[in-house]
């Protein structure tokens, strides 16, 4: 993020502001910093001088074609009419829209140039446009830091039409720390095909792992752990059995393909049905690599409501399999 930020210029007019500031091409290093304009709806009843107000604050990504003020233009879009009525009617508490582009030059290019320019327009908005529109206007963030970003994330929302959509999905990939609400209308999803195969090659490495250790600690379990010790642990005391495979899943558990063969081990050692659906229904939800990104998400505390439903619902339902077979 930049140390410093520059703004050109703003100008005030009716409810918005133009905003011009620093940035760059980011399709191409070696071109001189350029100037980009974001355009600002301001709800009536907005007063730089009320430092104490906060506002909920969406970006709005144009199309292919459009351009950064399109959505303003009232003889082309009628959005800024409807956010008065939808603000002065109650449907939505007041807010800040900024629309900005992709487009390095601010007008109309080719379509293939314009996937170039928002397919790495995330570091624009991360570097240059959040941190000039936010250090400008009153939002949540008490300052233009990372940390601030992030802890003002529920309070930021970005959305987009056709190609707005496409680089709407690209931000969810690339600025979910600072972005909790996406909204991606009339496009496609681009960035998930982009990434199908890294995904794919990461996680084959990661499960193969897994998968070998559960087939070991399976053939451990069936040759060293005594049955009369599993039947007692998740067998024998059908309440209790469930209770621990449940609250077993959640450090225990690393993936679907490692559990098979280590579920099928205690199976065979008396473990009862409603225990093995316990511990399946526990793990996968309560997974390392879930629960890092459940805790950006949700936060502390629905976190630990998240934790404790899993487990409720986990034990519940391993009781239930109990009972029906």
């Amino acid at each position: 993020m930049n140390s410093s930020i520059r703004i050109s210029h703003c100008t005030f007019w009716k409810k918005r502001a133009i905003l011009s500031t620093d940035s760059r091409d980011y399709t191409d290093a070696s071109q001189p910093v350029l100037q980009k304009t974001a355009y600002v709806y301001l709800p009536y009843g907005y007063d730089e001088a009320d430092q104490e107000t906060r506002y909920n604050i969406l970006y709005l990504m144009h199309g292919w074609t459009m351009t950064a003020g399109d959505f303003f233009d009232e003889t082309r879009s009628g959005i800024v009419p409807m956010l008065d009525h939808m603000i002065e009617s109650g449907d939505i508490p007041p807010l800040i829209v900024v629309c900005a582009t992709f487009d390095a030059e601010n007008q109309s290019q080719s379509f293939s140039r314009s996937v170039e320019e928002l397919s790495v327009f995330h570091h624009d908005l991360r570097e240059n446009l959040m941190p000039c529109v936010e250090s400008c206007f009153h939002t949540y963030a008490e300052d233009v830091t990372p940390e601030a970003f992030q802890a003002s994330r529920a309070h930021r929302a970005f959305g987009g039409f056709s190609l707005g959509a496409v680089t709407t999905w690209y931000q969810f990939i690339y600025n979910l720390d600072f972005i909790q609400y996406f909204l991606p209308m009339s496009g496609d999803c681009w960035i998930m095909g982009t990434y199908l195969w890294y995904y794919f090659d990461v996680q084959l490495r990661q499960i193969f792992g897994y998968w070998a250790l559960g087939v070991a600690l399976s053939a451990v379990f069936q040759r060293y752990v005594p049955e009369d010790l599993m039947t007692a642990a998740f067998g024998g005391n059908e309440a209790f059995g469930v209770l621990m495979a449940a609250t077993v899943g959640v450090p225990l558990y690393a993936c679907g393909g490692g559990t098979i063969p280590l579920l099928q081990a205690w199976l065979m050692d008396g473990m009862s049905l409603g225990s093995a659906a316990a511990f399946m229904i526990t793990g996968p939800s309560t997974k390392i690599t879930n629960l890092g990104a459940l805790k950006i998400v949700l936060g502390l505390k629905n976190f630990v409501i998240y934790i404790g439903f899993v487990m409720a619902f986990s034990f519940l339902t391993g009781l239930v399999v109990n009972l029906l077979v």
